[in-house]
C-alpha cells in the first residue's frame, strides 16, 4: 500500500510521447482510456495537435490514477478490517488514523497531510518492532 503511494501524491510521468507515433500512443494509453478516446487522440496526433492530445492523455492518465489510489486506500481499510484481531488495540487505532488520513489526503492534496501520515507511519514502526 505504502508504495502506492506515489499515485496519491501526483507523481507524474517524465517521458514525453512527442516521439510515439500511432502504436504507440494505443499501447501507452490502453490502460487507462476509453477506445473511443483513444480515436480522438489520435486524430489530433495526426493533425499535429500535440498539445492538445496530450492534454486528454494527461486528463484520463489523472483520472485513472485517482481511482487506482481510491481503490487502494480501500483494499488497505478492508485489510485492516479483516485482520483486526492481530493487531494490538494501539496499532489498530493508528492504523485506522492512518487510512483516514489517507482518505483525506487523497480529497484534499495538501502537503500537510502527508507530513501528518509519515509522523503516523514514525509511531506504527515503533509499535510494531520486535522489542529486544
Amino acid at each position: 500500500m505504502i508504495a502506492d503511494l506515489d499515485v496519491l501524491s501526483g507523481y507524474r510521468e517524465s517521458d514525453s510521447i512527442r516521439g510515439y507515433n500511432d502504436k504507440d500512443i494505443k499501447e501507452y494509453v490502453k490502460g487507462f482510456m476509453p477506445f473511443g478516446k483513444v480515436e480522438s487522440v489520435l486524430v489530433l496526433w495526426e493533425n499535429k495537435e500535440f498539445v492538445e492530445a496530450e492534454k486528454l492523455i494527461n486528463k484520463y492518465k489523472k483520472a485513472f490514477n485517482e481511482r487506482t489510489a481510491k481503490q487502494k486506500i480501500v483494499e488497505v481499510e478492508n485489510y485492516l478490517h479483516q485482520h483486526e484481531l492481530y493487531f494490538p488495540n494501539e496499532v489498530v487505532k493508528l492504523l485506522k488514523d492512518y487510512i483516514f488520513g489517507l482518505y483525506k489526503y487523497h480529497v484534499r492534496k495538501k502537503s500537510t497531510e502527508l507530513d501528518k501520515l509519515e509522523k503516523i507511519k514514525d509511531v506504527m514502526k515503533k509499535e510494531l518492532s520486535i522489542k529486544k
